[in-house]
């Protein structure tokens, strides 16, 4: 094949997939979809995985989380555990990157909480300690060290069952494949994938419905894998949506970097 000639792209394993009424699929590398990775399963052969270096998701937002709020016990990784927000991402982030304390010098109820991973309502992931890490989030030492726990936005209250969103249920897809490339472990339902809810039960911790049956869609997405992802329009609305962001943030760079240049700041 000389140059002049046409090259197929090789197919990553994750990207933005949509799937035609007629059946016919494509994919695509917009800028949202690289900020938006999306799991694809696809007959054209092994595709190398993202990688977990120094115990970080290297496609993840990261946004660190305060250091004391961990124990001291290293994270066991024997699986992940699946828990729901009751809200929106922020209000998570505001209480577990909380400091509030009490007069003795403990952590308000409010504040002594933390987690690994927040996946949000359009499919970004963000990781606020290492996967060796082991924060406060499920309930006790036994869950707490020996799980990664996943926070999702969404299930406000009134709606606590809504069902997880087409790209929160991809961006999970994905997760679940860098742990297993990571640990050697399969994921499985009620094994390596647990819930709040039911790990509470298990070792007795205080009775919850988190995360009220959140996740089904998770699982019956995780047991056909090797099909192909549709994308509902709820999800393509969101992708442009954050086009649309991204192109007016594009749009005020040059401005920032006028306005830097006058006071002597050199961006990179």
């Amino acid at each position: 094949m000389n140059e002049t000639e046409s090259k197929s792209p090789p197919i990553p394993k994750f990207c933005a997939v949509k799937i035609y009424p007629n059946g016919h699929e494509f994919t695509t590398l917009s800028r949202a979809a690289r900020l938006v990775p999306f799991p694809l399963h696809s007959s054209h052969g092994e595709v190398e995985l993202m990688a977990i270096k120094d115990g970080w998701v290297d496609w993840a937002r990261v946004i660190p989380g305060i250091p004391d709020k961990v124990y001291s016990q290293q994270n066991k990784a024997l699986g992940l555990i699946g828990h729901s927000i009751v809200g929106s991402y922020q209000s998570a982030l505001d209480r577990f990157l909380s400091t509030a304390r009490l007069p003795n010098g403990r952590y308000t109820r409010q504040a002594e909480a933390s987690c690994m991973f927040i996946i949000t309502f359009w499919g970004e992931l963000i990781q606020m300690y290492p996967v060796t890490a082991s924060p406060w989030t499920s309930g006790g030492p036994e869950a707490n060290t020996g799980y990664w726990p996943i926070e999702m936005e969404g299930g406000a209250i009134g709606d606590e069952s809504q069902a997880l969103a087409d790209l929160q249920v991809m961006a999970t897809m994905r997760l679940c494949e860098e742990f297993e490339a990571h640990t050697g472990k399969k994921v499985l339902a009620g094994s390596t994938f647990r819930e709040h809810g039911e790990i509470a039960r298990q070792f007795g911790y205080a009775a919850t419905a988190c995360p009220s049956g959140r996740y089904k869609r998770f699982y019956e997405a995780w047991a056909n894998r090797d099909r192909p992802v549709v994308v509902a329009a709820e999800s393509g609305d969101r992708v442009a949506k954050l086009e649309q962001k991204l192109t007016a943030l594009e749009a005020l760079t040059a401005t920032w970097r006028e306005s830097a240049r006058t006071q002597g700041i050199t961006l990179p």
